[in-house]
């Protein structure tokens, strides 16, 4: 906590700011993957507490992006006055940047970030599908109600649980994080994630596939065909003809389709 009292830092509402400062959580998501010798981004580093325990494992590069000039100011104020030790062998550098607008120049990269809760989705968005190179992992620090729907079990999909399982080969909880461990505290608790991440393959069939489950789930109080056919303009008929080869009962809500037949229907339906 002394540099947050040397550097009088207080969180700014405006960046979405929460100071992850419990050691035990902070060390367990510095060691949730394999860092050392890899080519690492942190996103949102703040005053750079995680980022300690980065550079300590010795990764082949780490890169800083951080919004917040405030924040950019203190970590390189941190690394002129050897606060932060970059050991030797390890790339470092500290880009002030909006991190949807950024762009790794890496082939194969690995993502740590504690980020403002309202941009957990379009994350997602641009590292899973906005991107020519995904990551291999990212660990993400995020609420803890949207952990949970990103883990739901086949049968309690929901929109966000299948965009991100169709991204990844898996989806691991590292920590659960209490509200206590934030300086200043949020008011809801939090976890952490490590997806591992699959390689791009196919970005046009990606695309249709979210824009089918975005349909599927438009109403997810509706019947999933119902949705189908009002959300990609497809007669309910040829849904209802698809759901039969598929097994799908013709009532089956959205949360209960599984991902293999999201990519089926995908992959079938003219739209």
């Amino acid at each position: 906590m002394s540099v947050v009292s040397d550097y009088a830092i207080r969180a700014k509402k405006a960046f979405g700011q929460n100071f992850l400062v419990d050691d035990a959580a902070l060390s367990s998501i510095a060691r949730a993957i394999d860092v050392e010798g890899q080519d690492v981004v942190e996103i949102g580093p703040g005053y750079g507490a995680l980022t300690e325990r980065l550079l300590s494992m010795r990764p082949k590069s780490l890169t800083l992006v951080e919004l917040d000039p405030d924040m950019v100011r203190i970590l390189k104020d941190r690394l002129s006055k050897g606060d932060l030790h970059v050991p030797e062998g390890t790339a470092f550098r500290i880009l002030e940047s909006d991190v949807l607008k950024y762009v790794p120049e890496f082939e194969r990269y690995r993502i740590i970030a504690n980020i403002p809760y309202y941009i957990t989705s379009p994350i997602f968005d641009r590292f899973f599908y906005g991107l020519p190179v995904r990551p291999e992992f990212m660990v993400i620090l995020m609420q803890k109600e949207v952990s949970e729907r990103i883990l739901a079990k086949e049968g309690k999909e929901s929109g966000l649980s299948l965009f991100c399982k169709n991204a990844c080969q898996d989806i691991e909880l590292v920590a659960r994080v209490p509200a206590w461990c934030f300086r200043p505290a949020p008011k809801v608790d939090s976890a952490a994630l490590r997806f591992s991440v699959a390689p791009l393959s196919d970005p046009n069939f990606d695309k249709r596939l979210l824009q089918v489950v975005r349909a599927g789930f438009s109403s997810p109080r509706k019947k999933a065909a119902s949705n189908l056919s009002s959300g990609l303009g497809v007669p309910k008929d040829t849904i209802e003809t698809l759901f039969g080869e598929l097994a799908i009962r013709l009532d089956e809500r959205p949360e209960r389709i599984s991902l293999e037949n999201w990519r089926v229907i995908a992959s079938r339906v003219s739209f």
